[in-house]
């Protein structure tokens, strides 16, 4: 499921009636964690055996879920437009996620036959059939296939300190970094070599961020700060995503100034980072004071 922005409040922005529904299920005596083995995953074929299990569908889950043909069962009911779905209607698992309120798992169904998507407890669901392919792992897939062919298929290159070159695909580093995408874009000299010469990084560093771009982890012995640095030339929001919490939570009072300016340039981009630094180091009148002195 996609993930909220650090230290967004998931609550914000919910109706009274979201709550109310928020209250309904917290009331429930059923714990969709304790439903085990069997549980439906994405892209299963599945059959509604209890309805009693469907959940209110709601703007909150519904965008958590990316549903396109939600409908709210309470709004919609009062115009008489609700589309019911019922015992023994099949469908197909569209998205798994947890409630927003209860961490409590919900699967987000369609149901070709009322042309709608719905909100469900697994005990309302039998699953009839197992999805061939778990939709979610394709791109991870095929970008660790990417990233063991680059040497061969690559067709842009990323020259690191000392001349030292790495192989990489030009739509991989386009789409981490507007600064890359600029570059092959333009009338400039990289794109047409597809080459970007990077002098004042260490090849470990750009190592590291190219393996965070295509396989999702980085090396534990990568300077994380190095990392920083170089998301922030070159605006690789995802680099930063990744090693903030970690360099926020190690702040001195040496590196603190450095490492929010860094940060804090982000959230033009659309992160919180400031505000993960408030919600860690409010209460810290040194660090506060470095801050509020230098900044």
């Amino acid at each position: 499921t996609p993930d909220a922005a650090p230290g967004a409040d998931r609550t914000a922005g919910c109706t009274d009636r979201e709550e109310r529904c928020a209250k309904r299920f917290r009331r429930s005596a059923y714990s969709a964690a304790s439903s085990g083995v069997g549980a439906p995953s994405v892209g299963d074929i599945v059959r509604v055996v209890d309805d009693v299990h469907l959940y209110d569908s709601y703007s909150t889950m519904a965008e958590q879920l990316r549903l396109s043909h939600w409908q709210s069962s309470i709004e919609e009911q009062i115009d008489g437009a609700y589309v019911e779905p019922l015992n023994g209607d099949v469908g197909i698992v569209l998205a798994t996620g947890t409630h927003h309120d209860t961490g409590v798992p919900l699967f987000g169904v369609h149901i070709p036959q009322r042309g709608h998507d719905y909100l469900f407890q697994d005990l309302g669901l039998k699953v009839l059939a197992r999805a061939q392919v778990n939709a979610t792992s394709i791109p991870a897939t095929i970008m660790r296939e990417m990233w063991a062919s680059r040497a061969a298929s690559g067709d842009a290159t990323l020259r690191a300190q000392g001349g030292c070159e790495l192989p990489a695909h030009a739509c991989v580093l386009a789409a981490a970094s507007p600064v890359f995408e600029a570059s092959f874009a333009s009338g400039m000299r990289e794109a047409s070599t597809r080459e970007i010469t990077l002098p004042d990084t260490a090849p470990e560093t750009v190592e590291a961020v190219l393996e965070l771009l295509y396989l999702g982890s980085m090396p534990d012995a990568a300077d994380r700060r190095c990392v920083l640095a170089f998301a922030h030339t070159y605006s690789i929001v995802e680099a930063a995503r990744f090693v903030a919490p970690a360099l926020v939570a190690s702040m001195t009072l040496g590196d603190a100034c450095e490492t929010v300016r860094m940060l804090r340039d982000f959230d033009r981009l659309g992160t919180s980072f400031v505000k993960m630094v408030l919600d860690v180091w409010g209460d810290s009148r040194p660090i506060m004071a470095e801050l509020l002195s230098r900044m």
